[in-house]
């Protein structure tokens, strides 16, 4: 039995057998696994759908949702605003033609219902309940005698006249708790509609009424400054009205805002008084309290500050706020108000969620949970602070919901999506094991009948030990064992054959060597195409001219798309492959039979034309420059591009042929320099001008170790005291070689070829030496400007290279300020507002140079924290004529608003200079003061200063 065994196992049916199995639980398991894997991927794919598809349906729901609310909210705000605007616009015509008016006035007196009865109780004097309005003033406004004085007694009478339509204004239109008229400084008493006991109903909640001015007592210094702001935008101005922060009513102990416009004087301007709207809060309380998102959501409703004044009761609990308190915070002098700020909440992750991030779904981690949270804000409205004066402000309204709930769908289909493939798994292994059994059985069937087979074989392949090759075997079967019995019959008729075969593959041979010659062809075909669009190459372009020195005329166009690397920078370079496909297929269209078109770059295309006259190119030309004009149409885009185009022609520039290519790159690098969209024809200046250009690169390279360069000063002055307050650094070339080279030629060839950095570097260091000079010398109260280039800003580095200057000279860098030209800005804003904040962290001050001629953005500017605006030279020209004045003005109120100082660059005289003076701009510097000096000369007019 064992040596039965033994020879199976030696048997090529074991093997067989054997071998089959494995391969068989190989591609089963094998089988199984890529299912198993398969369906891991289009489970997760579709889960990954499911979600992305969830987050744009939260998105764009809540995104429309919030905007619906926050539309809702502002109107009913517009509401109040636009009817005491228009309450505040006849008070304020009333007062401007009073005189016109005051007949009318005394005969409205004569009525008794408006002649203001008022009573003395002791604390107050008030008029009584039978009249329109309450006539309320504290006993702190009488005289020594008791008596109310003339001004304020006049005062009363003039406002009589609001008997007619404040009850009205109270009683309709939007719902308010009151509306009245405060007089102004020692002239604060109040007519109120409609009629309330003003003396008993306010002294439980603001009893300093009595005894104390009212302006001084709840609005310090708002006056002043709203007559300081009434002077700069004009009476009138709906900007005047104040919108105030949520306090306690002092009469029906109500939560509510007040909105107020100011009344003035006609004849010198003074402040008169305020009109009022006490606005009840419970609408938008109420509105806000009432929005429910699914089970477990809540709108938050607060100021731009974090003050929260509507919020739910689960709101409170989840954002970690007392549930039962009010917010309101008493004060034992001026108002009530309501104080409960984002940054009390007793959960951190709430004190640090960005509620500014407008328009945009956020994931937040309130307590542990998640939570998404969409926010807007209303429009900009005037408030008034004490210690910040009047500014634009807003509302921000928030939805907050949890994850959970939104994505509770998902995690359900992701539990049985899980559920599902283990099923199916298992249904695979009991499949596996029974087709396993099956294809055992059906193999040892199959080998026994195979073996058979080959045991025949076997037999007839030791006859042909006997010689016997005659004698053919015979085996019907048309599988592997009966080709093999065939082969065998065959071979000793191929041995015949052999000859006769090896004089053929010698043939074949031939044939083979004859076909890879013609691939070479094709290879060397192929080298001359470019195999993005299948235009003829720059190699084939050479070829060709080689041949065409016999030609009469020969005129070669090369054609550059205008900034398309800033294309493929903005759009990627999938869009700047699509314009040039574009491009290939419009100049095709355009190419004539005779002619031919190449690319001979990334952006370079090049036609051949012969025999054309001047006046044919330059139609040419023309026709080509047409073609772009059509905009570009992407699959999200649509691009306005322009070429240029650099035209030579042989024999007329050049004897060689050859040299067609290189001169129509020099023409075109001309057109893109000084004619950008248009074409330029090669001239032998040309030449000239790029050797000149290559020269002055050289000798740029080495002029810092010759000692070429030097600093020269320009002081910049407080305009109003003509004295000096800083200093800015300007670099001087003078070449051995090529004598003095003026900044704006060797700046822009240093920026060109990144020498800039080691040139700014230079700048820097030396700069920061004169300073501690000057310093040495008495002058440690002048600042220092220092021009930094785009590529020398954004260099690596840069930040620690300014650190360690700042620390080998001992520099204060507070006196520093780095002027950047609005370019630092375009390429990367985030990288721009790093590196300004680092800057700023060291105490640098950061000047945007040149303002108004480049990319002025408002964004950048609101952005990135700079300190100061420099008005190019271009606008202070001697006429500032009217364009120039606007500009000016404009600048010089945009940085008004921002907080930021002005100086203005090019100031030759005096008309301008006083021109700067009254329109508000602080500092200036040009040569009505003094020309840029080297630094010797600077100490000795520095001196002379003094």
């Amino acid at each position: 039995m064992k040596k039965i065994f033994s020879q199976y196992r030696s048997s090529l049916n074991y093997k067989i057998t054997l071998s089959t199995i494995l391969i068989v639980i190989i591609g089963i398991v094998s089988i199984i696994l890529y299912t198993q894997i398969s369906v891991k991927r289009l489970s997760d794919q579709t889960l990954d759908k499911m979600s992305g598809e969830l987050d744009a349906l939260i998105v764009d729901f809540y995104g429309e949702h919030i905007i619906e609310v926050a539309s809702n909210l502002q109107a009913e705000y517009d509401k109040y605003f636009d009817e005491l605007s228009i309450f505040g616009h006849i008070a304020q015509n009333y007062f401007d033609n009073y005189e016109a008016m005051s007949p009318g006035v005394e005969q409205l007196l004569e009525a008794p219902i408006f002649n203001d009865h008022l009573t003395n109780n002791g604390n107050w004097l008030q008029n009584q309940d039978d009249e329109p309005t309450t006539v309320f003033l504290g006993r702190y406004l009488l005289d020594e005698k008791g008596n109310i004085p003339l001004s304020v007694s006049e005062l009363i009478k003039k406002t009589s006249f609001f008997d007619l339509f404040m009850p009205a204004f109270a009683s309709n239109g939007a719902e308010k708790l009151q509306i009245y008229f405060t007089g102004g400084e020692q002239l604060d008493f109040t007519r109120m509609a409609p009629w309330v006991n003003i003396g008993e109903g306010i002294y439980d909640v603001y009893p300093e009424l009595y005894d104390l001015p009212m302006w001084q007592t709840f609005n310090p210094g708002l006056i002043k400054d709203w007559t300081d702001f009434k002077n700069r935008v004009g009476v009138g101005n709906e900007k005047l009205i104040r919108t105030g922060k949520p306090v306690q009513d002092g009469i029906t102990g109500e939560v509510n805002i007040g909105m107020t416009y100011p009344i003035f004087s006609p004849t010198d301007g003074s402040f008169l008084g305020e009109l009022a709207y006490d606005i009840p809060l419970s609408y938008f309380i109420d509105y806000t309290e009432s929005l429910r998102l699914g089970k477990n959501g809540f709108a938050v409703l607060m100021q731009s500050n974090g003050n929260v004044f509507a919020i739910n009761n689960l709101g409170k609990s989840v954002l970690g706020f007392e549930e039962s308190g009010d917010g309101l915070k008493i004060t034992e002098e001026g108002f009530n108000t309501l104080e409960r700020n984002i940054k009390d909440s007793k959960y951190e992750d709430v004190q640090n969620i960005d509620f500014k991030s407008f328009d945009e779904l956020k994931e937040v981690s309130i307590n542990g949970a998640a939570y998404f949270i969409v926010s807007t804000r209303t429009n900009e409205y005037t408030t008034w602070q004490s210690d910040k004066g009047f500014t634009e402000d807003h509302w921000t309204m928030a939805l907050i919901l949890p994850k959970e709930e939104v994505y509770s769908l998902y995690f359900n289909f992701e539990d049985q999506v899980n559920h599902i493939a283990n099923i199916a798994l298992k249904d695979q292994l009991y499949i596996a094991i029974i087709i396993t059994f099956f294809v055992l059985a059906f193999i040892m069937l199959y080998n026994s009948k195979l073996t058979r087979k080959l045991n025949l074989l076997t037999h007839a392949v030791k006859e042909l030990r006997y010689n016997q090759f005659s004698e053919p075997i015979e085996i019907d079967s048309n599988d592997e064992i009966g080709k093999l019995s065939t082969a065998f019959n065959e071979m000793q008729t191929e041995i015949h054959q052999t000859i006769e075969k090896l004089n053929v593959q010698n043939e074949r041979l031939k044939d083979e060597i004859a076909e890879r010659i013609k691939k070479d062809r094709i290879i060397d075909y192929l080298e001359n195409f470019d195999a993005h669009t299948d235009l003829l190459n720059k190699k084939a372009l050479f070829n060709i001219l080689k041949e065409m020195k016999d030609s009469p005329t020969v005129s070669l166009i090369t054609i550059g798309i205008d900034e398309l690397r800033k294309i493929n920078d903005a759009y990627t370079y999938k869009v700047g492959d699509d314009i040039i496909i574009e491009t290939v297929r419009r100049l095709s269209d355009m190419v004539e039979d005779k002619e031919l078109l190449f690319r001979t770059g990334g952006d370079e295309f090049t036609i051949i034309l012969k025999g054309l006259s001047a006046e044919a190119l330059i139609l040419k030309c023309d026709e080509i420059i047409s073609v772009f004009k059509k905009p570009f149409v992407t699959i999200m885009h649509e691009i306005s591009v322009s070429c240029s185009v650099g035209v030579s022609t042989y024999p007329n520039d050049t004897q060689e042929p050859m040299d067609l290519f290189k001169f129509s790159n020099v023409a075109l690098n001309h057109a893109k320099e000084g004619n950008k969209g248009g074409y330029s024809f090669y001239s032998s200046q040309m030449n000239e001008k790029v050797r000149t250009r290559m020269e002055t690169i050289n000798e740029l390279n080495h002029a810092i170790e010759r000692n070429e360069f030097s600093l020269h000063y320009q002081p910049i002055i407080d305009l109003k005291t003509g004295k000096v307050v800083a200093l800015e650094a300007l670099i001087r070339w003078q070449s051995e070689k090529l004598g003095n080279i003026p900044p704006a030629i060797f700046i822009a060839l240093a920026e060109e070829t990144k020498q800039i950095v080691k040139i700014g570097d230079w700048v820097v260091s030396n700069a920061l030496q004169h300073l501690k000079i000057l310093e040495r010398d008495g002058h440690d109260r002048l600042n220092m400007a220092i021009n930094i280039s785009v590529v020398q800003f954004y260099q690596p580095g840069f930040i620690e290279r300014i650190k360690q200057l700042i620390g080998q000279y001992e520099i204060n860098p507070k006196r520093l300020t780095f002027e950047v030209t609005e370019g630092v800005f375009l390429n990367d804003l985030n990288k721009a507002q790093s590196v300004i904040e680092e800057l700023k962290g060291l105490g640098i001050h950061i000047a945007v140079d040149d303002f108004g001629t480049g990319y002025s953005s408002l964004a950048y500017l609101r952005n990135l924290k700079v300190n100061h605006l420099k008005i190019d030279r271009t606008f202070i020209s001697e006429s500032l004529d009217q364009t120039s004045q606007e500009i000016i003005n404009a600048i010089l109120a945009l940085a008004n608003s921002l907080k930021l100082t002005v100086v203005a660059e090019g100031i030759e005289t005096y008309d301008q200079k006083e021109y700067l003076i009254e329109k508000g701009c602080q500092f200036g510097q040009g040569y009505l003061f003094s020309k840029p000096q080297p630094f010797d000369l600077l100490l000795d007019w520095l001196e002379d200063e003094k």
